[in-house]
């Protein structure tokens, strides 16, 4: 005894034995090639404009770099560093 899932699986095979198949137009390949190449996907002008952020972040980065005092160890000294470093005064007045 089948039960009802597999009564639905056999009625839809059915179904499709049943389609009847179409034929493609001949320049249809053609028309999809040209949408696809007519579609551009990004913009010049987004790329130009990726590029600008990307460079201006590079200089940005070399001038924060280039900007911070060295002593002559190499080490950034405490005027420029980027964390302040906390202090205890409060509990030695």
């Amino acid at each position: 005894m089948k039960n009802k899932s597999s009564n639905d699986i056999d009625q839809n095979i059915k179904q499709l034995e049943n389609i009847q198949k179409v034929a493609a137009p001949e320049d249809l390949y053609q028309k999809i090639r040209e949408k696809i190449d007519n579609n551009k996907m990004i913009s010049w002008q987004w790329v130009k404009l990726a590029a600008a952020v990307f460079v201006g972040c590079l200089f940005l980065d070399g001038y924060v770099i280039l900007s911070l005092d060295y002593n002559t160890d190499g080490i950034v000294s405490e005027s420029t560093s980027l964390i302040p470093l906390e202090t205890n005064q409060l509990y030695y007045e």
